[in-house]
């Protein structure tokens, strides 16, 4: 047996900033770009991307009492995407910008800029009247670094589950309302993604009959292991209109439904009308 190690790191990727006094002054210290790298953002986890500012004379400057706010814009159409307030470091100079896996959902992979611009009072002891300037990425009076948006942690989404007429199992029980036999169809155990480590509480299917009449119902559990016998360990889910079931009348068609919950499994459950139906249930899809 093969057996290969990779190395993995854990570390700051700290990004420079300058903070000029007089945004006018040809300051001819050093004229070497201090950010030549694009930073890196990840779809499908959360980001922190890091900052350090310094003064013109390499000294770490002081921005504890300053609101510094981080813009992410489109590179073509300049359209802002994103605007963040950068949180202050407990160390002179550093700053962290967090961006949510959320916030990456509808951007897409490529390259874009980014400006930190800091906003101070106009006049000391005024609120409401406020100026705003940028931090400069090197000595040439540029402002704004690139970043890159990945898809190398995002996830795509769980196929969705069908369930044809063909794979239902039939099962005969006691009515004691009508006191007869019927017949209810059962589904297997349908894992959700909580069942598999992850954590979504929303859920949505679509049922697709045929001059159907009957009842569908849709059942959870909590349990790591479903039990087989639908009586042990399974609730009913009020799937719609807070019913315990959903109700259908010589119904051609398909109807959609969503609910929420953090279940492990699901399992659905339909009861024909044992004198009026004359259909079927062609079809459910689920997804989570």
């Amino acid at each position: 047996m093969e057996i290969s190690t990779q190395h993995l790191y854990l570390y700051k990727d700290v990004r420079r900033l300058l903070l000029k006094r007089d945004r006018f002054t040809n300051d001819v210290m050093d004229n070497a770009p201090m950010n030549k790298r694009p930073m890196k953002l990840h779809k499908g986890v959360d980001n922190i991307l890091h900052f350090r500012v310094f003064n013109p004379d390499r000294t770490p400057a002081n921005v504890c009492d300053t609101t510094v706010y981080a813009r992410i814009i489109d590179l073509d159409s300049h359209e802002l995407l994103i605007e963040r307030q950068v949180h202050k470091g407990t160390a002179k100079g550093f700053m962290s910008l967090e961006i949510l896996e959320s916030d990456l959902t509808d951007i897409h992979v490529g390259l874009y800029k980014i400006v930190l611009v800091k906003s101070d009072n106009l006049l000391p002891g005024v609120v409401g009247e406020y100026t705003n300037s940028a931090f400069y990425t090197d000595y040439s009076n540029n402002i704004d670094m690139t970043v890159e948006v990945t898809d190398q942690a995002n996830r795509s989404p769980r196929p969705s589950i069908i369930i044809n007429n063909d794979e239902w199992t039939e099962n005969r029980y006691f009515d004691t309302v009508s006191n007869m036999r019927q017949s209810r169809f059962f589904t297997e155990a349908i894992p959700t993604p909580r069942a598999r480590g992850m954590i979504s509480n929303l859920h949505s299917f679509s049922v697709q009959a045929d001059n159907y009449t009957g009842k569908l119902k849709v059942y959870g559990t909590l349990d790591q292991t479903p039990n087989p016998d639908i009586s042990r360990g399974w609730f009913n889910i009020k799937a719609y209109d807070d019913a315990d079931y959903i109700d259908f009348i010589e119904y051609t068609g398909t109807r959609f439904f969503s609910f929420e919950g953090n279940y492990m499994w699901l399992k659905f459950v339909y009861f024909p009308d044992p004198t009026e139906n004359t259909g079927s249930i062609v079809k459910v899809i689920e997804r989570s």
